[in-house]
């Protein structure tokens, strides 16, 4: 446990040390770099040699994301199906990018700010991390619209339930 992030961060280093993004995480076993995060929790118990300090030196230091980042490593190991986040300039997007994952930023007043606390209000929106495109418009569509407690929130747009029912995806909840 313990923050994997702070407002703000590169998501480098948390309470408990370096954050390593879990897509190229070696476990305790010194096995490369994974190629899903099922591979992170089959190298807890695997009996593979250790890397090298050398070869670790040389792999250089890795980052999970921007402030963001603890939310995006969650749904890259299967722990939540999805997150949320603020997303004013990538905080969202650049974590998901680096785990192998989708960050969606609406446009601004899509979905309600009602909640959030702004770093830069006129730039804030609330943003989604998700394992696929049909799980962020299914977000989408649940989130957006007009929201009486936020002003600068706009209509909902029908055309992200036309491009959910085009993937396939139930509409609503």
């Amino acid at each position: 446990g313990g923050d994997a992030s702070g407002m703000g961060s590169h998501g480098v280093h948390g309470v408990h040390g370096a954050c390593v993004s879990p897509w190229m995480a070696r476990g305790r076993s010194g096995a490369k770099p994974l190629a899903s995060w099922r591979d992170l929790l089959r190298s807890e118990t695997s009996s593979a040699s250790a890397t090298t300090e050398e070869e670790e030196t040389l792999r250089g230091p890795r980052c999970a994301g921007g402030s963001s980042a603890g939310a995006a490593v969650a749904v890259a190991a299967g722990v939540v199906h999805a997150s949320v986040g603020s997303d004013t300039g990538g905080s969202v997007r650049l974590p998901a990018a680096y785990n192998g994952l989708v960050g969606y930023k609406p446009s601004y007043g899509v979905v309600s700010r009602w909640g959030l606390v702004p770093y830069c209000a006129s730039l804030d929106t609330v943003g989604f991390i998700t394992r696929d495109v049909a799980d962020a418009a299914t977000l989408l569509d649940i989130t957006q619209g007009i929201d009486p407690l936020d002003a600068t929130s706009v209509d909902a747009d029908p055309r992200t339930t036309r491009l959910l029912r085009s993937l396939g995806v139930g509409v609503g909840v």
